[in-house]
């Protein structure tokens, strides 16, 4: 693993956030979900959308996760100015969240390389032909098409 440097800007973008809210409650959730679920078809440079709250695995959690990708840091500039995305932060999370805790943020550039292509050759069956360089899919009787 290695860290890319903060002033290439044509690689992918994740934005991370994560935050406590005041109220855990099923509606106070599924009311956040929803809202931010209706941004992704408003807001075209969200390649990548994913949020929920926390499972409870480990003590001392933040209570909800936002992630989000994007092609590029002017993408992600764009989804944090963009007038739906405000409308979202300013009605559902601000008064939500609790009192004195933060709200971290991250984003980083994502390294693209070869990880894709490797999940994708060991699929089974493999989706990524090395070959070819692209799908080769197999019939039920093991001949190629």
């Amino acid at each position: 693993m290695h860290c890319l440097s903060p002033q290439v800007s044509t690689r992918p973008v994740r934005h991370v956030a994560v935050f406590k809210l005041r109220d855990m409650s099923a509606e106070k959730v599924q009311t956040l979900c929803r809202a931010l679920g209706e941004l992704q078809p408003l807001i075209r440079e969200i390649d990548r959308y994913s949020f929920g709250p926390d499972l409870g695995l480990r003590e001392d959690n933040m209570d909800f996760c936002i992630t989000a990708d994007f092609r590029s840091a002017a993408d992600y500039q764009a989804y944090a100015a963009n007038p739906a995305y405000l409308k979202v932060v300013a009605e559902h999370i601000k008064p939500n969240l609790a009192p004195g805790e933060p709200v971290a943020r991250c984003q980083f550039e994502m390294d693209i390389s070869s990880n894709a292509k490797q999940s994708l050759m060991k699929a089974d069956p493999p989706l990524f032909d090395t070959k070819f360089g692209a799908s080769n899919p197999t019939r039920a009787d093991g001949a190629s098409d």
